[in-house]
């Protein structure tokens, strides 16, 4: 991520733009955090624009895309199909798989959880068929998915990353739409977790 706002404060013609990024433990806690104020940012987001519209804030054009696979018991594995009859472990404080599955899974019975972990444990206790996981949390996630007896796979959608920023901050909303057609995919750091932003 730091790579990828390094090139995007060079992007804009006549102009620097300079970020300040740190890790933010949740997205939830980030999305709580840009609706005080207390940050300009939020990335990475998925959310629909009725949803980012009901929070108060705006969606930029999408930065990147991430494949989702589901976590199932790895004695399920084969039998698994993301068209079946599914029941979902969602955590609580990541929004973004929410509209995931809602986007491409509406047919999935939704489960909430407070977090990450919590989901696994349901996965492994039978509560639950599947959690969503990124792609790029995978190399992450290994050891606590063995850990549990789950196996990760594919469910063929890709989820697509945007910036989160409030809704009257039209200046910031322009800029990073601007940078996000300026700046190339694969210049995203795939090691980034969620972060905040302040711009200065």
């Amino acid at each position: 991520m730091k790579n990828y706002l390094a090139l995007a404060s060079q992007s804009m013609q006549n102009a620097t733009v300079m970020f300040e990024a740190e890790p933010y433990d949740t997205v939830e806690d980030a999305l709580t955090a840009l609706k005080t104020g207390e940050i300009d940012g939020v990335f990475p987001v998925d959310l629909t624009a009725y949803d980012g519209e009901s929070l108060g804030m705006m969606m930029t054009d999408s930065i990147m895309q991430t494949e989702v696979y589901a976590a199932v018991k790895s004695e399920k594995r084969h039998s698994f199909t993301p068209e079946g009859s599914i029941t979902v472990a969602l955590p609580h404080d990541n929004p973004n798989y929410l509209t995931f599955v809602l986007e491409y899974f509406p047919n999935w019975r939704r489960v909430t959880y407070t977090d990450r972990a919590e989901s696994v444990k349901a996965v492994a206790a039978g509560e639950a068929d599947c959690f969503p996981v990124c792609n790029y949390r995978l190399g992450r996630l290994d050891d606590e998915l063995e850990n549990n007896g789950l196996t990760a796979i594919s469910t063929g959608r890709s989820m697509n990353f945007s910036f989160a920023v409030r809704s009257d901050d039209d200046i910031l909303y322009s800029i990073l739409n601007k940078t996000a057609h300026y700046v190339p995919e694969t210049s995203v750091n795939t090691g980034w977790s969620p972060i905040l932003m302040k711009k200065r």
